[in-house]
C-alpha cells in the first residue's frame, strides 16, 4: 500500500539521510507543486461562482465540482508533496512531526502566494460584473447596491450583520457560532486528509477528501460562504480589497484565522489518538500470534 503525505515524500524528523541529501526532492519539488496546486485550486474554485446559487441545484453543482477539483489535484500532486494546498493541513502535519519545520513554513508561504495569483487570475479572466456576481454567489462578497466594479456595500446594523453573513442564507446570533461552524468544517477536511494520507492510498485519500470537501462546500454555501481553506480566503479578501470597495471584507476575518489554527490542533490530536490506538492494536495482535505459535 502506497501512502501519501509528507511522511512519504518529505523526510520527517529523523528521516533518511538519503532523502535529506536530495535538494530537489526535499525543497524544490514540494514547493513548486504546492504553488501550482494552490493557484489552480483557488482559480477554478472561484470560477465556480459563475454558476450562481439561485437554487439548490446550483449550490449542489458547485459543491460537487469543488470536491471533484480536490480529488483531481490530490491524485496529481499527492505523490509529490502530499497535495495539501491548505495551510491548516500543513500546520497539522507539522504538529504530528511528519514534516520538517523549514519545509512546512515554506509550503504555507507558497500556498498563500499561489492562492493570491489564482485569485488574481480569476479576476483577470472574468468581466467586472461577472467577477462580482461570482464572488457574491460564493459568499466572498456579502451584498451590494451597485452594478459597477467599485461596489459600495450597504451599511447594515450590527443585529442584521450576522443574519446577512454569507449572502443572507444563514442566520447567526453571534460570532462564536460562526467560529464553531468554520472550525468544524475545516476540521472535517483536515482530519480526513491526515488519516487518509497515513492509512490509505493516494486514490482512496483523494476520494475521501474530495467527498468531504463537497459536503463542506455545500454546507458553506448555505451558511458561511466559501471557507475551510485559509490561503484561498486570505487571497480572495486581498483581491476584494484591491478591486472592490468592501468595507466589511475583513470584519470577521479573524474568526477564520482562529478556526484554521483550532482545526489544525484538533486534527493533529485526532491523528495522534488514532495512530496510538492503531499501534496498540497491532502490538496486541502480534503478541497473540507469538503466543499462539509457542
Amino acid at each position: 500500500m502506497t501512502n501519501i503525505g509528507p511522511s512519504t515524500v518529505l523526510p520527517a524528523i529523523g528521516g533518511s539521510t538519503a532523502a535529506a541529501a536530495d535538494p530537489w526532492h526535499l525543497y524544490y519539488s514540494p514547493l513548486i507543486s504546492e504553488f501550482i496546486a494552490s493557484l489552480t485550486y483557488t482559480l477554478f474554485s472561484n470560477l465556480l461562482g459563475i454558476f450562481g446559487v439561485a437554487d439548490s441545484a446550483s449550490k449542489l453543482s458547485i459543491a460537487l465540482l469543488d470536491g471533484g477539483l480536490n480529488f483531481v489535484l490530490i491524485c496529481i500532486f499527492g505523490g509529490i508533496n502530499g497535495g495539501h494546498f491548505n495551510p491548516a493541513i500543513t500546520f497539522a502535519t507539522l504538529l504530528t512531526f511528519n514534516m520538517r519545520l523549514l519545509i512546512g513554513f515554506c509550503m504555507i508561504f507558497v500556498q498563500f502566494f499561489g492562492a493570491f495569483f489564482g485569485s488574481l487570475l480569476s479576476r483577470s479572466v472574468l468581466p467586472s460584473t461577472v467577477f462580482v456576481d461570482s464572488f457574491i454567489a460564493l459568499g466572498i462578497l456579502k451584498r451590494n447596491i451597485d452594478v459597477g466594479l467599485q461596489h459600495q456595500f450597504s451599511r447594515i446594523e450590527k443585529q442584521d450583520y450576522f443574519s446577512s453573513f454569507a449572502g443572507g442564507d444563514a442566520a447567526f446570533s453571534n460570532r462564536f457560532q460562526i467560529f464553531l461552524l468554520e472550525t468544524l468544517m475545516s476540521t472535517l477536511v483536515v482530519s480526513t486528509y491526515m488519516l487518509g494520507s497515513t492509512f490509505e492510498t493516494v486514490l482512496t485519500t483523494a476520494s475521501s477528501v474530495g467527498a468531504c470537501r463537497a459536503v463542506v462546500s455545500l454546507i458553506g454555501l448555505y451558511t458561511t460562504g466559501q471557507g475551510a481553506n485559509f490561503a484561498r480566503l486570505l487571497a480572495n479578501n486581498i483581491i476584494t480589497s484591491i478591486f472592490v470597495v468592501d468595507d466589511k471584507a475583513w470584519r470577521l476575518f479573524y474568526l477564520s484565522v482562529f478556526a484554521s489554527f483550532a482545526s489544525s490542533i484538533i486534527s493533529a490530536g485526532i491523528w495522534w489518538l488514532v495512530t496510538a490506538t492503531s499501534a496498540d492494536s497491532n502490538e496486541r495482535q502480534t503478541a497473540k500470534r507469538n503466543f499462539a505459535n509457542k
